[in-house]
């Protein structure tokens, strides 16, 4: 079995996301976490569509507003939306067919990526959509993507480091609007296949955006999430052609200096976000590399947060202020449950939701400081988008 790091590294992007806390609003989320704790309810609500048959959310702000990716009617190319009061809003493209949004911070700006009109070189990438989506259409040409911010109705391109495409990751942006994600340099990737080009971790900030290098001798690395001080996590890896496995090592940098993070006893580990304490939640093998459960990080040592009774792997997207963490947990068959660990202990959130027949929460990819949570579920057997609010 390998271990897969779920979708905290793989472009279709459901992934975790941390909403900024406001002092206001800290004693609502310590009684919204102590509620959990005993079996707090939620209702939920259905996202809904851009018109297609699927759904899937990234992230959510403080206000309740959602990003993430859905399809268009016919289900002929996937799009970012923003979800906010009830209605869901295309992000638009930079004029390709696909896009998405990855992340979103607490003044509505929204981090994504965006399909362009110019034709995809032939890159291991385009293989493997790291960047871009295969097209959904059959016999439509692959196209290049760039990173993408967007803000008010605008989306502003924010260019690569060399290559032909970027993205902005997971939850990748904070309040100052500073962007994070991986983009191709213009050096080719000595493990890579077919002409492949190097990817690094970049910090885009108004304009500018910065190569964050990667960990040793590696040729490659993405960041997965930056909170307000800055500080950024991410993966290493040290083959581009494989991607994944005991070629990938969570980082967390600051200050201009890239440190490794520790595993659960495995060789790899993947962070997905950062709070503002710099606590640090994601996955991580354990001895062996057979399986890997979710983690967190203090001071760059790995804390292993268990699964659901009976389930073999878990992982965590989300972490808030507070501590409270969102994620999965799966059992051997692939069958995945959406989770809220609160105080260290797993809860598993089918079980707290109020009238809902018909639904199957699969995964919690984020929760905001009132206690909303946003994550990927079944709702009568089409895969929709979800809210979750306290009772």
């Amino acid at each position: 079995m390998t271990f897969p790091f779920s979708r905290s590294f793989r472009r279709r992007r459901t992934l975790s996301s941390f909403a900024v806390m406001l002092a206001a609003l800290f004693l609502t989320t310590i009684t919204n976490a102590q509620a959990a704790s005993s079996g707090t309810r939620y209702r939920i609500t259905d996202l809904g569509t851009l018109g297609g048959s699927f759904s899937a959310p990234i992230d959510m702000n403080v206000r309740g507003e959602v990003i993430g990716v859905s399809v268009n009617a016919g289900d002929t190319a996937l799009r970012g939306f923003i979800w906010r009061r009830g209605l869901m809003t295309d992000l638009g493209t930079l004029g390709g067919p696909q896009g998405a949004g990855d992340s979103i911070n607490a003044l509505g700006q929204v981090g994504g990526w965006s399909d362009l009109t110019i034709p995809a070189p032939p890159s291991i990438f385009n293989q493997t959509s790291l960047f871009c989506n295969p097209p959904m259409v059959s016999g439509e040409p692959a196209v290049a993507c760039h990173a993408t911010l967007w803000w008010h109705g605008r989306l502003t391109d924010l260019g690569t480091l060399g290559g032909a495409n970027s993205a902005a990751e997971n939850k990748g942006i904070n309040n100052r609007g500073h962007v994070v994600g991986a983009a191709e340099t213009a050096m080719v990737d000595p493990t890579g296949t077919n002409g492949a080009l190097e990817f690094h971790a970049f910090l885009w900030d108004h304009g500018k955006m910065m190569d964050l290098g990667t960990l040793g001798n590696a040729p490659d690395s993405l960041a997965s999430d930056i909170n307000e001080r800055d500080q950024v996590v991410g993966v290493s890896i040290a083959n581009g052609s494989t991607f994944v496995g005991n070629n990938a090592l969570g980082f967390i940098w600051e200050r201009g200096r890239m440190a490794a993070l520790g595993t659960l006893g495995g060789s790899y580990s993947g962070p997905a976000a950062i709070n503002n304490r710099g606590q640090i939640v994601g996955g991580s093998s354990l001895p062996g590399n057979v399986t890997g459960h979710a983690a967190l990080w203090r001071q760059r040592e790995a804390k292993d947060l268990g699964t659901l009774p009976g389930d073999l792997f878990s992982e965590a997207f989300d972490i808030t202020d507070q501590g409270q963490i969102t994620g999965l947990s799966c059992s051997s068959a692939g069958d995945c449950r959406a989770v809220l660990w609160t105080h260290g202990n797993p809860v598993d959130l089918n079980t707290l939701i109020s009238n809902s027949p018909g639904w199957q929460l699969t995964d919690a990819q984020a929760e905001n400081a009132r206690g909303q949570i946003v994550g990927d579920g079944i709702h009568d057997g089409q895969p929709h988008a979800y809210l979750l609010t306290p009772n």
